[in-house]
């Protein structure tokens, strides 16, 4: 059976042709897999809106790669995987300068530009996890007046309950479709209202945060 990551990958090299097709079928290796399943997924819980070798054209009009891009409607967050094998130690001058030009051009044009070290996705994934989800927080987050009806009232039925709840807990309890509430509890984990409680990449319970308990919604 394949894996959240596999499928993904499988959606986008179906979607692609040509030097993007094969950029993705031969670029993406360890490293980036290593990034997405233990460092992406465990902060963001799924790969909503991030593109693997993702392509923009530089200032000359040459196809650029990033190894993931993070697409949302309010932000494009380019995020780059760095080694420290010999295609890095033996890196030039001239490809060294390229290498900032490329991360200029980037933050120019609007660009927010996350590097990770191959040592800390390994050695530090929580640093790493913990990064993630302050960039997720960007686009996410919101203040707590600006919460929705059916958030506040999944916060003030999660209170009175006073335990873990389940994401079929919260479609009952907002009269919302399971499909709606997968989204929901995602955006409210991103702005640090909820935490989970059981499950690291498919979350079964979730726990409310002292964030949502200080809202007194009961």
């Amino acid at each position: 059976m394949a894996s959240l990551y596999e499928e993904w990958i499988e959606r986008h090299l179906v979607a692609r042709t040509g030097e993007r097709r094969r950029r993705l079928a031969e670029g993406h290796g360890h490293a980036e897999r290593l990034f997405a399943e233990t460092i992406w997924l465990p902060a963001a819980g799924n790969f909503t809106d991030l593109h693997p070798e993702y392509e923009i054209a530089d200032e000359r009009g040459k196809p650029l790669f990033i190894d993931f891009a993070f697409t949302p409607p309010a932000l494009r967050a380019a995020i780059e995987i760095d080694g420290y094998g010999p295609h890095h130690r033996d890196l030039d001058r001239r490809q060294f300068a390229e290498q900032l030009n490329r991360q200029n051009y980037l933050v120019i044009q609007g660009w927010k530009v996350l590097r990770f070290s191959y040592d800390d996705i390994c050695g530090r994934p929580q640093l790493c996890r913990t990064v993630i989800q302050k960039l997720l927080g960007l686009c996410y987050g919101a203040d707590d007046k600006s919460l929705p009806l059916p958030q506040r009232e999944l916060i003030r039925r999660a209170m009175r309950h006073g335990r873990p709840f389940t994401p079929d807990d919260a479609a009952e309890w907002t009269g919302l479709s399971k499909r709606t509430v997968g989204p929901m509890l995602h955006r409210l984990r991103m702005q640090g209202y909820v935490e989970p409680a059981s499950g690291k990449v498919r979350i079964r319970r979730y726990a409310l945060t002292l964030k949502a308990e200080r809202l007194g919604l009961l």
